[in-house]
């Protein structure tokens, strides 16, 4: 139910709190750091983000390409590439 409201309301981040906590409880933390880099990355809060992401990155890196989690941290590395000409907050 949370992915749905996060994939029709992406900008809920109440959803995206009790989604990552939904994660880390089920021992899904690439998911759960993923959804927290959301967060961050709708905050505007690039520590934070760079933080999740990288971790989520990590914890991804045996996971088959084509998997839901390695599309959103792709998908979640281009916002953080447009980021990259900017300065930090």
């Amino acid at each position: 139910l949370l992915e749905t409201v996060t994939r029709v309301e992406p900008d809920h981040l109440g959803a995206w709190r009790l989604l990552a906590q939904a994660y880390g409880r089920a021992g899904r933390t690439a998911e759960a750091d993923l959804a927290l880099a959301e967060i961050a990355w709708r905050r505007q809060d690039r520590e934070r983000f760079d933080f999740h992401h990288a971790r989520a990155g990590q914890a991804l890196k045996s996971a088959p390409p084509s998997s839901r989690a390695a599309l959103h941290w792709q998908d979640l590395n281009q916002a953080r590439e447009e980021w990259e000409d900017e300065p930090a907050r």
